[in-house]
């Protein structure tokens, strides 16, 4: 639908600010907007879809208005992959509200045009994400619905809270677009802070409210009771997304509260919603109700009273990952079908089954809430084990009632009391947060045992807990806390005693971590004898003009140049020639640069700043080809695409390179996580929390085995599902990635605090090392040309050599590659020279510091640099000659290198050398 010659004036009013804009100025703004998207876009409106970073305000009204004024498609975000968008036949543009750049071109003009009026994601409920594209046809049949079944007009204000992530949001945009009606603007935040919704709804009274089950349970009860009251300002209330609380709206709505309540009821593959049913005062059967218009109900199974999956038809289809599928879409969703209509009850992948019994959790979390002190109840279940049940009230249950309630075999393991229960962005109930708030409560076994009323002073642990009278409810809250299902057998094994369980479990699970973080602090660490030698020759140096933490990339121009290229701190990328130290081209950018430059195949060097923008620079010339603003902080080690195939949120910035396992992409947070994504597609697959920041990558090995580090001093290992199967903890912190010793099936694990621990894949300590007055924050490293030895780069500047097999006797030559911290990993490469008609072999080391500069070092085949020890040259053996800096250009830069003398480091801006 085309709104180019019925543009309806509508006023927003933005209650953050308690501003209105005026509808003239609204049509201004959307006037001269689609003026500007259609210059800019031409002839490829209809072949083009533009992703909106803008922020919650009224210019992303506005622009999304501007858009739909003009027929372009448009998206919240990147929610289209790049295989979608082929398959569609669109371009992608990036809107940051001043800048209209176009992302990619793939675009396939053959491919008829498909009216798409936006693309949303699922949220994963009926499966895994999926990207939804909409046509216009299938949208403007909810918002004709709603208009007439609701009778909307311009006299209404509309409340737009909901989060744009979410398609319920599109409703109340089009809904005012098509009407004319007032909008009402809050901020994302007032989901999450009742108070300020409710006091936004006061203030400015909208007549047209959309909101979910779960931010109706945040309100208190004075708001509950106002908003559902006499006085109410709600013309017509709208819930859906989530099971009905009927209990909670009888509660508080007065038989004087004159607003309609619906029951609405869809999935986005549909967009948005599909039925509605209206909510009589009183009313405890809540129908799916009936269809909008180009919708129809159909049930899998049609036999009465028998659960059925419910399935949508009717013409009203959307674009499913790029496909328009045939037939009735499934919706996942389990309905009764009764006399009066279909009842939803519950969804398909929510049944849930413990010890046998298969249960519908939905039924019995509504029994709960017929409770006149719980507002919602809440089921998950951890480790296909336990059951642990999320309340939100204010006084506990008689535990009688819930034993009545849940089955005989299927009782919860733990009650948790909430005061409200945590959403996620698009107001439903946070499940994955429930499920970390469960996994959290443990203890240690002591404290287990004595919570159950077993006081090791006063007990006779040759008894068994059978004979103390433990149940089975007992015996599966001892087991979830140990986090240990074998656990609940033992408790209630009469010939089992106390003691023999004590020895048994006080390894286990937490108590094994806690056993093993306390034999760190006693383990005797072996010696290492340092051999302090001179350091190799340096041919040359570059100064960034700012510190120096990611690696460089090594590179060959298109006339064969061999070049190394470096970025910093102060936002400049250079291009060096390696054998003379040349400088190629410099670029400079006004961002801070700590992430690690990359080359393509096809010659680009790739690189992400702090101002989120990933830089294409062309090796050749030092131009930038491409860039593209992914918005957060980007210190991330960039990947050789020039277009944004995919575009995943993470839970937070990330400073470790992401890692490829088959089709997974793995990568870890600062916020302490580990999170796998589709790397074809960039949907979440699973995600695993710990306690501290991560900031190395995964080591990916090992048959599916992951294995990784917190700043906590943990190091954990996981299976490629997510699943965490061990971890012990040290006493210090780790940022390097754990570390395969050669041929020998033993992982290391270097610390900040300068340790080395050699383990086992199973986690079991070997060997610890103590390198005094080092610290680590890589892993170690081979040399190409040294296979029998390692190589541990220190941040004080050392580099440190050990051979391998490592024993418990350790020799450690070291000398200085830096008069500062160095935090980059050195670069090793073999570089071949002409020298009188005779090629010769140089190994060159690369290193930069935070001393700001880039050395160049000389190493032989044999580390001839090693043969001699410091403190075997005399004072007077040692001489220091200062040549005039060789400059073959003007581009060259003068080279200065931290040099070993028998007494101290010289550093200075001209080329030294040592002569013994």
């Amino acid at each position: 639908m085309d709104f180019s010659d019925r543009l309806v004036d509508v006023t927003i009013i933005d209650a953050s600010k308690n501003s209105v804009i005026s509808r003239d100025e609204v049509r201004e703004k959307v006037i001269k907007l689609g003026r500007f998207f259609g210059e800019k876009l031409a002839e490829k409106v209809t072949s083009s879809i533009v992703s909106l970073n803008l922020k919650r305000d009224t210019d992303l009204i506005c622009t999304v208005y501007g858009l739909l004024s003009i027929g372009v498609p448009f998206e919240f975000g990147d929610e289209m992959n790049l295989e979608v968008r082929r398959k569609l036949g669109l371009a992608l543009w990036n809107y940051d509200g001043k800048e209209l750049l176009q992302v990619d071109g793939f675009c396939d003009s053959k491919n008829p045009a498909l009216e798409i009026c936006y693309a949303i994601s699922t949220s994963g409920t009926t499966g895994l994400r999926k990207s939804v594209a909409v046509p216009r046809s299938c949208i403007w049949k909810n918002i004709e619905d709603f208009r007439d079944r609701f009778q909307i007009t311009s006299s209404d204000v509309i409340l737009f809270s909901t989060s744009v992530q979410f398609d319920p949001s599109v409703i109340e945009l089009f809904l005012a677009f098509e009407c004319g009606s007032t909008i009402l603007l809050t901020p994302d935040e007032f989901r999450s802070k009742p108070h300020l919704l409710v006091e936004a709804i006061r203030n400015f009274r909208p007549t047209v409210v959309q909101l979910t089950p779960a931010v109706l349970f945040l309100m208190d009860e004075r708001s509950l009771s106002w908003i559902l009251g006499d006085g109410s300002p709600l013309r017509i209330l709208l819930i859906g997304g989530e099971k009905f609380p009927w209990h909670l709206i009888n509660k508080f709505r007065t038989r004087g509260n004159s607003t309609r309540i619906f029951d609405v009821y869809g999935v986005t593959e549909v967009s948005c919603w599909a039925s509605v049913f209206e909510v009589p005062f009183g009313c405890e059967n809540i129908f799916i109700g009936t269809p909008i218009f180009g919708t129809e109900l159909i049930v899998s199974d049609d036999s009465e009273r028998v659960e059925s999956e419910l399935l949508l038809g009717g013409p009203r289809k959307c674009y499913i990952d790029g496909e328009f599928l045939s037939g009735p879409t499934p919706t996942g969703d389990l309905v009764a079908n009764y006399a009066d209509g279909l009842k939803f009850d519950g969804r398909r992948q929510d049944r849930m089954k413990i010890n046998g019994i298969r249960f519908n959790p939905t039924q019995l979390c509504s029994l709960l809430c017929l409770e006149a002190s719980i507002k919602s109840a809440h089921l998950v279940i951890i480790d296909n084990t336990f059951l642990v049940l999320f309340v939100q009230s204010k006084e506990e249950i008689n535990p009688m009632t819930i034993s009545g309630i849940f089955p005989k075999l299927a009782q919860p393991v733990k009650v948790f009391y909430l005061d409200s229960m945590p959403i996620n962005r698009n107001g439903k109930i946070d499940r994955e947060a429930l499920r970390e708030l469960a996994i959290q409560e443990d203890g240690d076994l002591i404290s287990i045992l004595e919570k159950q009323g077993i006081s090791l002073g006063e007990t006779d642990l040759s008894m068994s807990f059978v004979d103390y009278g433990f149940t089975s409810l007992s015996a599966a809250e001892i087991a979830f806390q140990l986090k240990n299902p074998e656990a609940m057998r033992d408790v209630l094994n009469p010939h089992l005693s106390i003691s023999k369980f004590l020895e048994k479990y006080s390894n286990s699970g937490k108590n094994r971590e806690t056993a093993r973080e306390n034999s760190k602090v006693n383990f005797d660490f072996a010696s290492v004898q340092f051999v302090d030698k001179r350091q190799p020759l340096a041919l040359w140096a570059y100064d960034t003009g700012k510190c120096i933490d990611g690696n460089v990339a090594i590179g060959r121009t298109s006339n064969g140049l061999e070049v190394v290229v470096v970025a910093s701190h102060s936002g400049r990328i250079a291009c060096i020639e390696i054998s003379k130290g040349l400088v190629q081209w410099e670029k400079t950018i006004t961002a801070r640069i700590e992430a690690s430059p990359i080359i393509t195949k096809n010659n680009f060097v790739v690189v992400g700043a702090y101002d989120g923008i990933i830089y294409v620079i062309s090796l050749d010339e030092g131009a930038i080809s491409w860039k593209f603003n992914t918005n957060p902080e980007s210190s991330r080690e960039a990947m050789p695409k020039c277009a944004c195939v995919w575009k995943c949120q993470i839970s937070c910035g990330s400073p470790a390179q992401p890692q490829i396992f088959k089709c997974l992409l793995l990568c870890t947070t600062i916020n302490g996580t580990v999170e796998s994504m589709n790397k074809n597609s960039g949907v979440l697959q699973w995600k695993l929390n710990f306690d501290s920041p991560i900031f190395s990558p995964l080591c990916v090995f090992r048959d599916g085995f992951f294995y990784g580090t917190t700043v906590g001093g943990e190091i954990f290992k996981i299976l490629e599902t997510g699943q965490k199967v061990d971890s012990i903890k040290i006493s210090s912190p780790i940022f390097a990635p754990v570390f395969e010793e050669s041929d020998s099936k033993r992982l290391i694990s270097l610390t900040q605090d300068g340790s080395m621990f050699i383990f086992n894949g199973d986690l079991e300590i070997q060997m610890a090392i103590k390198f005094k007055d080092h610290s680590f924050v890589r892993a170690p490293f081979k040399l190409p040309n040294d296979h029998q030895s390692l190589y541990l780069q220190s941040t004080t500047g050392y580099l440190l050599k050990i051979s391998e097999p490592i024993s418990s006797s350790v020799l450690a030559f070291r000398f200085r590659l830096s008069s500062s911290l160095v935090f980059s990993r050195p670069t090793e490469l073999c570089h071949c020279e002409t020298e009188a008609g005779t090629q010769r072999n140089n190994h060159l080391l690369l290193v930069g510091g935070r001393d700001d500069w880039l050395r160049c070092y000389r190493f032989d085949g044999k580390d001839s640099h090693f043969d001699v020890k410091i403190e075997d040259l005399e004072d007077d053996g040692v001489r220091i000659e200062r040549p005039t800096p060789k400059c073959p250009d003007t581009r060259r830069t003068s080279a200065p290198a931290i040099l070993w003398s028998a007494s101290s480091f010289v550093s200075d801006q001209v080329n030294f050398r040592v002569f013994v």
